[in-house]
């Protein structure tokens, strides 16, 4: 903790603002490379959602998760024609 003090840091302040920021943009990350890997079968496409996800940490996970929704739509869309 001497480097807290050393640079006039509150770790208390410091802890709270990284949980935060982590709760902001790690865990909608994280979900969004679960629903990925989980949907898309290429290895091209994963890694390049993923890359997608980890390096625009706002649109990067809000696009990746709305269109692993849309593709599950269309799926099921097929399936239903497929199959009256």
């Amino acid at each position: 903790m001497d480097i807290f003090q050393q640079f006039g840091i509150d770790p208390l302040k410091f802890f709270t603002q990284v949980f935060f920021a982590f709760s902001i943009f790690g865990l909608p990350a994280i979900y969004a490379t679960i629903a990925v890997i989980r949907s898309y079968h290429s290895g091209a496409a994963i890694l390049l959602w993923i890359t997608l996800i980890w390096l625009f940490p706002i649109i990067g996970p809000i696009s990746a998760i709305l269109s692993v929704r849309f593709a599950r739509l269309r799926q099921a869309e097929q399936d239903a024609a497929a199959n009256p």
